[in-house]
């Protein structure tokens, strides 16, 4: 049997010392399950699928169970799966009701393949979003369940903070909703009170099979108090999730953080690209030209961003992956379990930042990056 690796993260934001054990353990567990199904045989677009599953069902993260609430105070994920060898992509925005979004979003992913050539030269779809996604889920057997079955406790106390502090700026005409998951990781008046340890974004995946075939996914709930409707990256081709095979190297990329500058950075493909075409030293240098001062938002402005960027070569020969992990939040949490290693890696990465704000720095350009040879 040849050898096998996957790789999570709980998502960019904040993550407090009081948090980190849950989120080590949730990772951690989540990695050994995943191996273990990747030693059975299983392949890459699977092993991805199971563990992003297991990050949704988890209420500590920002994806299926426990997401951040519309402004309507309902859930919405997006979710996407991709690739390395085929280079084809699913995915699913805005959906409610639906127990694992990755899973709709492999259905969508499967449905290309499964119906490429049609009496009628109908094109298949890439993304499907809100009720049409939900009917397809249903036709395709993806569970459903009763969305104010995704609403946890603390997910509605968020909301209900937000929405009393909306209407008071509303009031005031001062509105200043928070644009992103990772400005509430530095807004201390809009932390949970009874779990203000932790504050993440998107969720991602990265899987190599014994057979060296690569496979990436991610998943998120979006913007707490988005409107509803919104999609974000986690369901974007080249945003949210890349994979391609170049020369023989297969390269994987997840991104987290705030959607809207990482469509319009389409971030995750840039960042393969670059690790292509310019090598391992340059990626800060591309997430400070691509991101930081990339896109039509205002560059003074912060930008919220984190990614795991993976490149393997001759895999079944020698079984070694570079990875690399960057971001700009103050953390991101993530993990990896290999077959070659007796036990799971966690990491939280740290951006030492004075007075825990983003702010200043994001706005410096200045990106954590480290990297590691697996």
């Amino acid at each position: 049997m040849g050898p096998h690796l996957v790789i999570v993260h709980s998502g960019a934001g904040f993550c407090r010392d009081a948090a980190v054990p849950a989120i080590r353990s949730l990772c951690t567990d989540i990695c050994s399950e995943t191996l273990k199904k990747l030693s059975d045989g299983s392949n890459a677009m699977e092993a991805v699928c199971m563990a992003i599953a297991l990050l949704e069902d988890s209420p500590l993260t920002n994806a299926g169970r426990g997401s951040n609430l519309t402004r309507e105070g309902e859930v919405e994920c997006d979710a996407s799966v991709m690739d390395g060898t085929s280079g084809r992509f699913g995915a699913c925005g805005a959906v409610s009701g639906i127990e694992h979004p990755v899973y709709l979003a492999r259905a969508v992913f499967d449905y290309q393949q499964t119906h490429r050539q049609n009496a009628l030269g109908l094109v298949p779809p890439m993304l499907l979003v809100g009720q049409g996604a939900w009917k397809f889920a249903l036709k395709e057997g993806v569970d459903t369940v009763p969305p104010e079955s995704l609403i946890t406790p603390a997910s509605q106390r968020r909301f209900e903070r937000i929405t009393a502090r909306f209407t008071a700026l509303e009031a005031s005409s001062e509105v200043a909703v928070p644009s992103s998951d990772a400005d509430q990781a530095v807004d201390h008046n809009l932390e949970d009170e009874e779990n203000d340890s932790m504050a993440l974004d998107t969720v991602g995946a990265i899987a190599v099979d014994t057979l060296g075939n690569v496979a990436v996914a991610s998943s998120s709930g979006g913007l707490q108090f988005k409107h509803s409707g919104r999609v974000g990256q986690a369901a974007i081709y080249g945003a949210g999730i890349w994979s391609e095979t170049d020369d023989g190297d297969t390269y994987a990329c997840c991104t987290s953080g705030t959607g809207e500058q990482l469509i319009e950075t389409d971030l995750a493909r840039q960042l393969c690209r670059s690790l292509i075409q310019e090598g391992p030293f340059e990626i800060a240098s591309t997430v400070q030209k691509n991101f930081l001062r990339g896109g039509s938002a205002d560059v003074s402005s912060p930008r919220y961003m984190g990614a795991l960027l993976l490149q393997v070569s001759d895999w079944q020969k020698t079984g070694r992956a570079f990875v690399q992990v960057l971001h700009t939040t103050p953390t991101f949490c993530w993990a990896y379990a290999s077959s070659k290693q007796e036990k799971t890696k966690f990491e939280r990465s740290v951006r030492k930042i004075a007075g825990l704000s983003t702010d200043s720095a994001s706005k410096s350009g200045e990106v954590m990056l480290t990297g590691y040879l697996m």
